[in-house]
């Protein structure tokens, strides 16, 4: 087998970059099957079906250092955020979302302000010295009188790199004149609207030296946003670092707090401005959390068990449109469980196809191993087995750690007072009324008694934690186990497995309304 990187993929074809050439490959249809999708920048291990045509299976994807979309590209090392002085004019607001978005990806940084001939006034020079003192590389440039094209071709030396930010800032103009003959399209700025016309097509990974690339794309507005707890938001601004382990509080998000080391930094090493923002996305941040976690007496989980990961994208519209707030990913090593399904990697592939709440269900041995990688991948809530650990209260804490809810879940065969213990520390008990491991099974009635029983602790203690029902619920026996005090109702065949999917959501939301 050979190795080598996709520079494109069009129409389902990838042009696979090799030690003997560029080969036209298609992927092998495991690849769809599990949900995942080869991207540019990938490191890819490829079959030669014809050396003399230069044609190829793709059969294997290495394992990704980052993943990006708008631009689809994977592997990447720095980010070249480019903003206008002028025309458009310099949005810092939406520039300092595009660091934050890039730090969260670990990538390098570099800022470009282009067009600064077009800014007569030098507006730009404070906004470069304010990035500079943040920690930030700062090149500005003019594409147009082929200024600081030097520096911007240094910066891109033995690196892959996507230029991101607005359109029409210049990014191909840049591109071009930094190496010319590459002759990226360029496209002219809409005098009325401010805005680029989208001059570029598609992603590709375009070689420009020997072990140099950059990632030609269309213009987008956002690098891949992963969810992005609001009290690590302070770890994303880099000027904030020397200092956030200073403050007086434990747990200070420097907002409210006293004893701030942050606040005390605002206009020395901290610019104003670059505070206001931080507070301004953290609100932004914190509302949409409360939201997404808004207390509700019940809430549907469609599992993606059932889900026809040919169709991924397409289904888990169909029942976000329909209303449902959660989405349910069951993990299966084959060891706790006798079955396999999906793991980090396909989270990570979909979560770019549904704003709804993940619910991560590990049926997996020593869960603690993973619990991060799984919260990366785009996890809202992480439930484990009390069974599978010898340490429970510690992957809680863990779990908490990364800012996802915390779960835990008991077997049909689990005594629900195993459980008791944890009660004041998690978020969600998960009661599976089948065996875990396959989709399908039949709902078994006697254990509607540990809903009950946790129902009745949560009122004595005075808890909110959610108590969440797996395993054969279906509309003519839902009504059983909300009556018995479950608020989140985890339903796989009953709603994918169904050919109105998003009749079958609509079905259980209805009948909820009866709980409201």
């Amino acid at each position: 087998m050979l190795e080598g990187v996709i520079l494109k993929g069009i129409g389902g074809f990838y042009y696979i970059d090799t030690e003997r050439g560029v080969y036209e490959c298609r992927a092998r249809g495991i690849f769809r099957k599990e949900g995942i999708r080869p991207t540019v920048g990938d490191a890819v291990r490829i079959s030669v079906l014809d050396e003399e045509k230069k044609k190829g299976s793709l059969d294997e994807i290495l394992p990704r250092r980052n993943e990006l979309i708008r631009p689809r590209v994977s592997n990447v090392d720095q980010a070249v955020i480019v903003f206008a002085a002028k025309s458009p004019n310099m949005n810092l607001d939406l520039l300092d979302r595009f660091l934050l978005l890039a730090e969260e990806q670990e990538l390098d940084i570099v800022i470009v302000i282009n067009k600064i001939d077009k800014d007569k006034k030098e507006n730009y020079l404070a906004a470069a010295e304010m990035y500079r003192d943040a920690g930030y590389a700062v090149i500005c440039t003019s594409a147009e009188k082929e200024i600081g094209i030097d520096a911007l071709r240094t910066a891109l030396e033995n690196k892959i790199s996507v230029f991101a930010g607005p359109s029409g800032v210049g990014k191909s103009s840049l591109i071009n004149k930094a190496f010319p003959g590459l002759e990226l399209n360029t496209g002219e700025i809409s005098e009325k609207i401010q805005r680029g016309k989208h001059t570029t097509r598609h992603a590709e990974l375009i070689q420009i030296t020997e072990k140099s690339y950059i990632v030609d794309s269309p213009g987008f507005t956002s690098l891949y946003l992963t969810h992005i707890p609001s009290e690590k938001l302070q770890y994303h601004f880099r000027e904030f670092l020397p200092f956030v382990h200073a403050c007086y509080y434990n747990g200070c998000v420097h907002i409210n707090e006293p004893d701030c080391a942050v606040k005390e930094q605002i206009g020395k090493a901290i610019h104003p401005m670059r505070y206001e923002r931080y507070v301004t996305i953290y609100h932004e941040r914190k509302e949409e959390e409360e939201r997404r976690f808004q207390p509700m007496k019940t809430k549907l989980s469609p599992s993606m068990l059932s889900i026809d990961f040919g169709k991924v994208a397409e289904q888990l519209k169909l029942v976000e449109d329909a209303g449902t707030q959660y989405i349910h990913l069951d993990v299966m090593d084959g060891i706790f469980v006798p079955n396999i399904s999906f793991g980090i990697p396909v989270i990570k592939s979909i979560r770019k196809h549904s704003n709804m709440v993940f619910d991560a269900h590990l049926m997996i041995v020593e869960p603690e191993k993973y619990v991060e990688e799984f919260r990366k991948a785009g996890a809202d809530i992480i439930n484990f087995h009390v069974e599978a650990t010898k340490y429970p209260a510690e992957v809680i804490q863990q779990i908490k750690a990364t800012g996802a809810k915390a779960g835990i879940t008991i077997n049909p065969r689990t005594p629900v007072e195993v459980v008791y213990p944890f009660l004041k520390d998690v978020d969600m008990v998960l009661v599976m009324t089948v065996e875990p491991g396959f989709g399908g099974q039949k709902f078994m009635a006697q254990h509607v008694s540990k809903i009950r029983q946790l129902a009745e602790w949560k009122k004595e203690l005075g808890l909110e934690f959610d108590i969440e029902v797996d395993g054969g619920v279906t509309l003519d026996n839902v009504r059983e186990v909300l009556d018995a005090g479950a608020n989140v109702i985890v339903a796989g065949s009953a709603v994918f497995g169904k050919e109105d999917i998003a009749g079958a959501a609509k079905g259980f939301l209805d009948i909820f309304k009866e709980y409201e």
